[in-house]
């Protein structure tokens, strides 16, 4: 199945990948890390963080893509320009009830920043429908991710609601229990 769109003039097509691409999209995907790195270190604060969260994603992207994590319930997906040059990729699991996005990250160079005046806008958003569409397709209750701190407002924008869950342990009770288990000990 093929997604397609033409944010500003660019041609977009998703596709998924066959398990033979991997290891070359892996290595595509460390090259995308390494250019994020770059550019965050030329990047004004309130934009390197966005350059940080996709080295980060390029980082486990490359890692899956480079592993043994091959399975029919997990989908990679690329979108490429009418070129045919990879302009973003996600990572998504089949569930039984729903679908989690597991990793989605766009190219480097189409993070909204001043040191990206030729992006090509839109990259992110149409991943994100096509995997949204696959919840209809196939019959699922919703779909869910783990959104980085600095995309949050990127999932807000676009109709998820935040609904993390937190596990606590506070520094008191961490203090009470090693008395205890000091007393325990003596």
């Amino acid at each position: 199945m093929s997604f397609m769109s033409k944010p500003v003039e660019h041609f977009l097509n998703i596709r998924r990948l066959g398990y033979e691409e991997y290891p070359a999209m892996g290595i595509l995907a460390k090259s995308w890390e390494i250019e994020a790195r770059g550019k965050k270190q030329k990047a004004v604060q309130s934009e390197a963080d966005h350059f940080h969260s996709c080295q980060l994603i390029c980082e486990d992207i490359s890692k899956y893509l480079l592993g043994s994590g091959r399975s029919s319930h997990r989908k990679v997906y690329v979108c490429e320009n009418e070129k045919g040059e990879q302009q973003g990729m996600m990572v998504f699991f089949i569930q039984s009830a729903d679908i989690y996005l597991h990793l989605l990250v766009t190219h480097p160079q189409n993070i909204r920043s001043k040191l990206n005046p030729q992006r090509t806008s839109g990259v992110g958003t149409l991943l994100m429908k096509f995997a949204e569409r696959q919840v209809i397709d196939l019959n699922k209750e919703y779909i869910y991710t783990t959104s980085m701190l600095s995309a949050e407002s990127f999932y807000e924008q676009r109709g998820y609601t935040n609904q993390i869950l937190h596990m606590v342990k506070t520094a008191e009770k961490i203090r009470d229990e090693l008395k205890l288990s000091e007393k325990l000990a003596a």
